[in-house]
């Protein structure tokens, strides 16, 4: 795949390990998340078959084409964002359906800072539900 690709643009391969032993991460955490965004960030696409590379490319408003894995996480992930953000990412279940689709993210895809979907309907919301429940 990876000489495939590089037929279209530069690919660089990487994952969400981060090299860091517990105390260190634990203690600089949100420098590891903003290093990760960033980093998801500065591609014009991004090709995972992980969750984790999947929610990364969405805070950084990078498109995502999301590759089947043996893990039942990044499919079932995928449907979360049916309806919310359709360009943004795109499940592919036969991996020689990246090139043409990165090719079509090129040639279509409108960079743009994403609605906060989540946080509107959802994390904003989470205090009044929590209170009520406690109420109840």
């Amino acid at each position: 795949m990876k000489k495939e690709l590089e037929k279209i643009d530069e690919v660089e391969i990487s994952d969400t390990t981060v090299q860091d032993d517990f105390k260190n991460l634990k203690a600089n955490i949100n420098g590891h998340v903003e290093t990760m965004i960033k980093e998801f960030g500065k591609y014009r696409v991004v090709v995972t078959d992980r969750y984790h590379g999947t929610i990364f490319s969405l805070i950084a408003g990078t498109p995502v084409i999301v590759i089947k894995s043996n893990d039942h996480k990044v499919v079932t992930g995928v449907d979360w964002f049916k309806g919310i953000y359709d360009s943004n990412v795109c499940y592919i279940s036969d991996i020689n359906r990246a090139a043409p689709t990165i090719r079509s993210i090129y040639d279509k895809f409108d960079y743009h800072e994403l609605k906060p979907y989540f946080k509107e309907e959802y994390y904003s919301k989470l205090k009044d539900v929590i209170e009520q429940w406690r109420r109840a």
